[in-house]
């Protein structure tokens, strides 16, 4: 079901994380699943220095998420705004028609994270960011998710479904 490559990144995702103080915060969900992206980043003289993220999703959408921050660290915001979903297929392999909505919201996390940076910086948000109907406002620069119990149950609940595939596959 999931390609080797996606497998290995879910189980140890790089760049996890906040950053406190961060220049830019993009926060993304999938309204039919739930899935909750953010990506946070530290931009000096208009490139990224540190990316970092958090998801609460999938196995698809936590390691799209970690090579979306791993593929934007050390780029310019105009670079980092144009990946594409393939880009992060390249990384991760094959992904499941039914599981690119990870990979999807990896991508408009970045794109998020860029234009909040920019509107922070009181520079002009680009047409993309506009274009994909990102919702990019005060709350993602809340550091802290309000999770409830329910959320939580459902998480649990998933990730022990997650984890008795992966015991089968090995």
């Amino acid at each position: 079901m999931y390609s080797q490559k996606t497998l290995e990144i879910f189980k140890k995702p790089t760049n996890y994380g906040t950053i406190k103080g961060a220049s830019g915060v993009g926060k993304v969900r999938n309204k039919e699943t739930g899935d909750l992206t953010k990506i946070y980043i530290k931009v000096e003289n208009d490139i990224i220095e540190e990316a970092t993220f958090q998801t609460f999703g999938g196995v698809v959408s936590i390691a799209a998420a970690s090579v979306a921050a791993s593929l934007i660290q050390g780029k310019t915001t105009f670079t980092a705004e144009k990946y594409e979903e393939r880009d992060i297929l390249l990384v991760l392999g094959s992904v499941d028609e039914n599981k690119m909505y990870g990979v999807e919201l990896a991508v408009d996390a970045i794109i998020a994270a860029v234009a909040n940076y920019r509107k922070k910086s009181g520079i002009v948000v680009t047409p993309r960011a506009n274009a994909r109907k990102l919702k990019n406002d005060a709350e993602t620069e809340q550091e802290e998710e309000d999770v409830t119990i329910d959320s939580v149950e459902s998480l649990a609940e998933k990730l022990s479904k997650a984890l008795k595939k992966l015991k089968e596959e090995e």
